[in-house]
């Protein structure tokens, strides 16, 4: 299985990309690849909504020529499971991890149906210094549209993990490592 790491996080070794990094070091015990691709840094255009999008859309993916299109389209075309994970800034995911998400329009062609995500996998990852049931919303948030009730991504788990009272990079929560390690093993 290709597994493809989309971190939302400007902190390449804070809390959430440890959780990751678990998840990750687990999934390889049973011989899953994986790259990771950290959005700060990419250069990404926001969505612009353009004009005749799905003709835009089937014939070259965007009209923005930038690492969205050419670095992580590619990537996630490729990868069977995706992990999409973001601290929570301002009460919702990080900016660069939502624009990342408007420029999914991609994926929508005539009529609102989904193209190129089929049999797909997802786990979202949500963290924050908060308790965690103060931002549960972001990771329903990450779940109404990744799964079912939209881009139809099989859901395998979506976590959202809060006090994290310690330095970033440094997890004052290890049981938690050895959790998602766990949950890796199993993918």
């Amino acid at each position: 299985m290709k597994i493809l790491s989309i971190n939302g996080s400007p902190n390449k070794t804070g809390n959430t990309q440890n959780i990751v990094s678990a998840i990750l070091k687990g999934a390889k015990k049973n011989d899953h690849s994986s790259k990771t691709i950290h959005l700060y840094d990419l250069e990404m255009n926001d969505c612009i909504a353009c004009k005749d999008a799905n003709k835009i859309h089937i014939e070259k993916d965007c009209v923005h020529d930038d690492d969205f299109r050419n670095i992580l389209l590619p990537e996630i075309r490729k990868a069977d499971l995706i992990i999409f994970s973001s601290p929570v800034f301002m009460g919702h995911i990080t900016g660069k991890m939502k624009t990342m998400f408007d420029r999914w329009f991609t994926f929508i062609i005539k009529d609102f149906k989904i193209r190129d995500l089929n049999n797909k996998k997802f786990i979202s990852v949500v963290t924050s210094g908060a308790p965690s049931e103060s931002f549960k919303d972001v990771s329903d948030y990450l779940e109404k549209w990744l799964g079912k009730d939209f881009f139809n991504l099989e859901k395998v788990a979506v976590i959202h993990e809060g006090d994290f009272t310690g330095e970033s990079g440094e997890s004052d929560k290890i049981e938690l490592l050895e959790k998602y390690e766990k949950l890796g093993e199993t993918i």
